[in-house]
């Protein structure tokens, strides 16, 4: 049997921890039982949440599930449900995927030449009382990304209790140069 790792220590979100996400001041995070709830507070739409943790050199992958009350479905800043950022020089953007739907799974890959510092953030709806909720958060190298994929059924989360397999599965397997 081969390993697979989520590198996301515990990957229910936390408000204290190894795992500490925080909003950016735009938006609202409330900790719930199996994931975080996130409200934007209207001004702009940059509003998202975010975790800050040091990864190996390497191909990795940052997949997330997203879901929501927000009938308009998710406005965003250029529209990104999720997104990398990386302080190799200055923080820059290294990864991000794009909105779809509400009730699937994102991906997006990115790429570090050296172990690295990375801001991972999770994006809010920009509209006032638009919620919006992410669960089952994963962040694993791109070879087990894919070999999660080509297991039968595909799997595309795990952790040390569950295992699933959604039909919505959005990707963005190139990193950003």
């Amino acid at each position: 049997m081969v390993e697979r790792r989520n590198l996301i220590l515990n990957p229910l979100p936390h408000s204290s921890g190894p795992m500490v996400w925080h909003a950016n001041g735009l938006a609202s995070a409330q900790i719930q039982t199996d994931s975080i709830r996130l409200e934007s507070d209207g001004s702009e739409s940059n509003a998202f949440a975010w975790t800050q943790m040091t990864v190996p050199a390497g191909d990795w992958v940052f997949a997330a599930y997203l879901e929501g009350s927000s009938t308009g479905g998710l406005i965003s800043y250029d529209q990104r449900v999720l997104c990398v950022t990386t302080a190799e020089t200055a923080w820059r953007l290294n990864g991000s995927i794009a909105y779809k739907q509400l009730g699937a799974r994102y991906a997006c890959a990115f790429h570090l030449d050296a172990d690295g510092y990375i801001n991972l953030r999770l994006y809010s709806h920009s509209a006032a009382g638009c919620a919006v909720r992410y669960r089952d958060l994963l962040l694993c190298s791109l070879d087990d990304w894919h070999a999660l994929r080509a297991m039968t059924p595909p799997v595309d989360y795990f952790d040390g209790g569950r295992v699933t397999n959604r039909d919505a599965v959005f990707e963005q397997l190139t990193p950003i140069s």
